[in-house]
């Protein structure tokens, strides 16, 4: 299915859930390699979104989930959160929340995204992204390391967290969502082997494999331990602030 076409069916499924759940959804966007630009032609599309409930939901004595899964089916994998998981992963700079936000493809937004930003400002921690990043870079090498044909992905993906923990280090900032900026911030040897396994990646429809790259496998466990050696030097940072997020989530309820 082509992207604009899901850009008119995930809207209308999502009024569906909405409807289904007594839910108002507040902000949803495309999530994954779709996101990134690192889709191969079979990719799933990865829809990820933040609701709310009714005020009455969030005074029940027996709780209630905080997260809605739906099965993957026909290449769509939906997940939402609610916006009170969405508040206590954020104040530990959880790196999911900022790259929707910085997704390049949005399906819902009221305005709130633009009321969020102030939010996502106040709780960016940069050793939080950088060792969460070098940490997909860790489980990435470890599938690799498994095989004697490891995944092509598994070493984009790696590339692709190595240079964000890069981008985060010198910016201070969070992620653009953009695999083509990141590997400007890689050396120009290993950012040739980005773009051949980005071609393979983005053009085949079978997965495909690749031999172990021994060049590239050495660059990245350097790079590795350099990042994390440079992040054991950067300042302590503030405790991130209850109250701003308590506030938040009472003025989008009295929405």
């Amino acid at each position: 299915m082509k992207q604009s076409e899901m850009l008119l069916l995930v809207p209308r499924k999502l009024k569906e859930i909405e409807k289904e759940y007594g839910i108002r959804i507040l902000y949803a966007a495309e999530s994954g390699s779709r996101a990134w630009g690192t889709n191969s032609p079979l990719s799933d599309f990865d829809v990820r979104f933040i609701y709310i409930r009714p005020r009455e939901d969030y005074l029940r004595l027996e709780g209630m989930r905080d997260v809605l899964e739906f099965p993957i089916s026909d290449g769509w994998d939906m997940c939402g959160w609610d916006l009170t998981k969405t508040l206590r992963l954020l104040h530990n700079s959880n790196s999911q929340i900022y790259e929707w936000f910085a997704s390049p493809v949005v399906y819902i937004d009221d305005g709130f995204s633009k009321r969020f930003r102030p939010i996502l400002d106040a709780c960016f921690s940069i050793k939080t992204t950088v060792n969460h990043y070098l940490h997909q870079a860790d489980l990435k090498g470890k599938k690799r390391r498994k095989t004697e044909m490891p995944k092509v992905k598994h070493y984009l993906y790696s590339l692709q967290h190595i240079a964000a923990a890069k981008w985060v280090l010198q910016h201070h900032a969070p992620v653009p969502i953009s695999f083509r900026i990141l590997i400007e911030y890689l050396p120009e040897s290993i950012r040739e082997y980005a773009e051949v396994l980005l071609k393979q990646k983005t053009t085949q429809t079978d997965a495909p494999f690749t031999t172990c790259i021994s060049e590239l496998e050495d660059w990245l466990l350097q790079e590795r331990n350099r990042i994390s050696g440079e992040l054991e030097s950067h300042p302590m940072e503030t405790e991130k602030n209850w109250d701003l997020l308590n506030q938040f989530f009472l003025s989008e309820l009295q929405r």
